[in-house]
């Protein structure tokens, strides 16, 4: 008499001899491939004798579910195999999305699932905007990924913002819808200058060229662009040629400027005093003349003042 038979692996006792709990001499025990499992050679049956089992032939291995099939515009990652057990997972190409379950499992029955799909991804339509249109859109019912939003603004207009924005791989587009609005800069007032280029009325990106006067410097860039916050740089200024421009900050700077002024004061002393010096030497000289003729006598002395 043997006992009920076990060999593990990916073998199973029938039915029928599983409910045994002993078989006697001469009995026999029949045995099958586990689930997911299929029989590729050997006898499933083996005999008791003399109290022992007989050595079981059967050979099993793991049913294959076979390839997937093709996945368009994705891939399976088929790391695990395609035989029982295994798990094959999907993935989308950029700017595809999956629709279904992301993996598929090979069960004893073949793949656990139908396959996936995988779909354009798609944006929402596009905005529309005052004082603005759509010039460019695919004809379809939604933009899909990569499809270019072109607008334009109307006469008059300053488009604010990007003119062409793109269906990205996330169902958004890349940037928000651009803005139509009247963008306009004052005539800039500079006294002492004289514009050399742009006209009014300035609107958006204007160009304006100005140049002082003669006598005068500009303190400031000469060019300056209408930006959406107005003039950029700021509006130049036209100071007199003989105006500082800088305001001293450095104690050598300073006494520099103070020996000019006293090298300047030095001078002018000096021409005074060759004035007062020269007058003195013409009324000597008058003096001299007069003293002169007068004691000579009889001849008459006729002032040249």
């Amino acid at each position: 008499e043997c006992p009920q038979p076990s060999f593990g692996g990916n073998v199973v006792l029938s039915n029928d001899d599983i409910l045994k709990n002993s078989f006697p001499d001469g009995s026999s025990a029949a045995f099958s491939c586990a689930v997911g499992y299929v029989r590729t050679g050997g006898l499933t049956t083996v005999t008791c004798n003399n109290g022992a089992w007989s050595e079981l032939t059967l050979q099993c291995t793991k049913k294959s579910c076979g390839p997937p099939g093709e996945l368009h515009n994705g891939h399976f990652d088929l790391s695990e195999g395609i035989d029982f057990g295994a798990r094959i997972v999907a993935s989308c190409n950029k700017g595809f999305m999956i629709v279904g379950p992301n993996y598929l499992e090979c069960l004893d029955s073949g793949w656990s699932t139908r396959l996936p799909t995988c779909e354009v991804v798609k944006c929402p339509e596009p905005s529309l905007i005052q004082n603005g249109e759509i010039v460019i859109k695919p004809n379809k019912e939604f933009p899909e990924y990569n499809d270019v939003i072109e607008y334009n603004c109307k006469s008059g207009y300053t488009l604010i913002g990007k003119s062409q924005i793109v269906c990205g791989d996330n169902g958004k587009y890349d940037f928000d819808p651009p803005k139509c609005e009247v963008i306009s800069c004052p005539v800039p007032q500079i006294p002492n200058a004289i514009r050399i280029q742009g006209n009014p009325p300035y609107g958006y990106k204007s160009l304006a060229v100005y140049e002082c006067n003669s006598g005068y410097v500009m303190k400031g860039s000469p060019k300056i662009v209408c930006e959406l916050n107005g003039w950029s740089p700021a509006v130049p200024s036209c100071i007199h040629a003989g105006t500082s421009t800088t305001t001293t900050t450095t104690t050598t700077t300073t006494a520099s400027n103070g020996g000019d002024k006293d090298s300047k004061s030095n001078y002018a002393a000096l021409i005074a005093g060759v004035c007062v010096a020269a007058v003195l030497l013409i009324f000597l000289c008058f003096g001299v003349c007069y003293c002169y003729r007068k004691k000579k006598g009889g001849i008459k002395f006729y002032a040249f003042f």
